[in-house]
């Protein structure tokens, strides 16, 4: 799997876009489907006496605002352990959506080998970099908000990205620095 990890400074507010897919400072629209690649990047591999304290999960709240007010929200949860892998994980609580509604917010991790995508996503800690690729679809005209926490993440983690890779410029955002984009 190719890499498309980066780091930036950039500052995050509302994804909202319009036509291409961009991230702007709350000026224009989301459109109806998008997609997001989470990167995280470990400092060093985790060693056999570090295995256990490779565990964690970190939540990803997905949000939905129409006019400033909250519309509908989902939680996705990703993270690693030892017997986590790139498939679903039934024995970690893992398991298929079902096919994406008609319209309304909905959010799932998806991949090769993941069906209709998960709401929980949790890979092996064997790995010294992850991409976790997340793909969202809301209702016309609602803004999206993406909430994560920070210091969580960077307990666990040496470098975490959350780029738009749904076409148009890949703009990341560094979510060891903000909590939200």
């Amino acid at each position: 799997m190719r890499n498309r990890c980066a780091t930036s400074n950039a500052k995050s507010g509302l994804f909202r876009t319009a036509g291409a897919i961009s991230i702007q400072r709350a000026t224009t629209r989301v459109c109806t489907s998008l997609l997001f690649v989470i990167c995280l990047i470990y400092a060093t591999k985790p060693t056999i006496a570090q295995t256990s304290a490779s565990n964690w999960l970190a939540n990803l709240y997905v949000e939905e605002y129409a006019g400033g007010t909250l519309q509908a929200s989902q939680l996705l949860i990703f993270g690693v352990a030892p017997d986590g892998s790139d498939g679903i994980d039934e024995h970690l609580g893992e398991s298929e959506l079902p096919p994406d509604p008609p319209g309304g917010l909905h959010a799932a991790f998806i991949g090769e080998g993941l069906g209709n995508g998960l709401s929980k996503d949790i890979r092996s800690d064997e790995e010294t970099s992850l991409t976790f690729s997340v793909k969202l679809r809301r209702n016309n005209g609602g803004e999206i908000l993406l909430s994560w926490d920070p210091e969580l993440l960077g307990s666990q983690v040496s470098a975490a990205s959350l780029e738009n890779a749904a076409g148009g410029a890949i703009v990341a955002v560094d979510m060891l620095a903000t909590g939200n984009a």
